[in-house]
C-alpha cells in the first residue's frame, strides 16, 4: 500500500551515520594531507581531534537544520 512518508524522505539516524561517515573521511584526508604537507605524521594527527569535533559538531547542526527545513514549504516537494 502507500505509505505517507515521503519516499525523499531520509531517516534521521541514516542521515546522522551519512553525515558522520562524510565527516570521518575529511578528517582522515585532512590529517593525512597535512601529514604530507609538514612531511611529518605527528603534524598531522596533531590536528586529528580539532577535525573530528567539527565534524560531529557540523553533523550534529545539519541533521537539526534538516529537521527544521522539512517543517517548511522548501522541505514539502
Amino acid at each position: 500500500g502507500a505509505s505517507s512518508v515521503p519516499t525523499s524522505a531520509v531517516p534521521r539516524s541514516r542521515a546522522f551515520v551519512g553525515f558522520l561517515l562524510a565527516s570521518a573521511w575529511m578528517a582522515a584526508a585532512y590529517t593525512l594531507f597535512g601529514a604530507m604537507l609538514y612531511d611529518s605524521l605527528a603534524a598531522g594527527l596533531a590536528s586529528a581531534p580539532g577535525l573530528i569535533a567539527e565534524g560531529v559538531l557540523n553533523s550534529a547542526i545539519a541533521i537539526v537544520a534538516a529537521g527544521i527545513l522539512q517543517k517548511t514549504p522548501l522541505g514539502r516537494h
